[in-house]
């Protein structure tokens, strides 16, 4: 499986265009199509502590709540991963994943029982990573990547302390620390 997940990631980080411009656009296609299908999308969420809820990690980063909602992803979302796409462009494809995995097991985990949807987790933890790469990795193009991450978005560091009934800071708390945990392993395997 690892090979497999080896030769895709190769495939992917030879792509001129990041993979975040693809999640970026699906994210829109589910958008528009959650309007054409009766019901809610949403509802395949992250459902913390239930069984069924642990299929929301694979779903979670592609749904949203409202156009307000798939706005405020849109973004930071396409800034941070050209970033990982200039920094980071051979591992992406494991990074993305690592960190759905993980911040959404720690959703999972740990948070409220409300359906947690959007790519806030995965954009926090792209911006911990980008950081945290350039304060471990010290290469000049880590360097510069986590500087523009961090004077772009530091006011995502206010987001992990908000705790209003919509926002789920479970996703953003556990997706920094993704990103956190990602770049330290890469930094090891270097």
């Amino acid at each position: 499986m690892d090979i497999k997940l080896r030769e895709a990631n190769k495939a992917m980080g030879s792509m001129r265009i990041p993979i975040v411009v693809y999640i970026f656009c699906l994210m829109w296609i589910v958008y528009f199509l959650d309007f054409l299908i009766p019901g809610s999308l949403t509802s395949w969420g992250i459902q913390p502590r239930s069984l069924s809820g642990l299929l929301g990690i694979v779903f979670a980063p592609i749904l949203h709540h409202g156009m307000w909602h798939i706005l405020s992803n849109s973004i930071p979302l396409l800034v941070l991963g050209i970033l990982l796409h200039v920094g980071h462009k051979q591992d992406q494809l494991k990074i993305i994943i690592g960190i759905c995995f993980i911040g959404g097991i720690g959703t999972w985990s740990f948070g409220s029982t409300a359906i947690h949807v959007g790519a806030s987790g995965l954009i926090m933890g792209l911006w911990s990573l980008l950081i945290t790469s350039a304060i471990v990795n010290r290469s000049p193009l880590s360097i510069l990547t986590g500087i523009v991450a961090f004077v772009v978005y530091a006011g995502f560091l206010f987001t992990v302390i908000d705790v209003r009934a919509h926002i789920s800071w479970s996703s953003h708390v556990f997706g920094l620390i993704a990103g956190f945990l990602i770049a330290k392993m890469l930094d090891k395997r270097q």
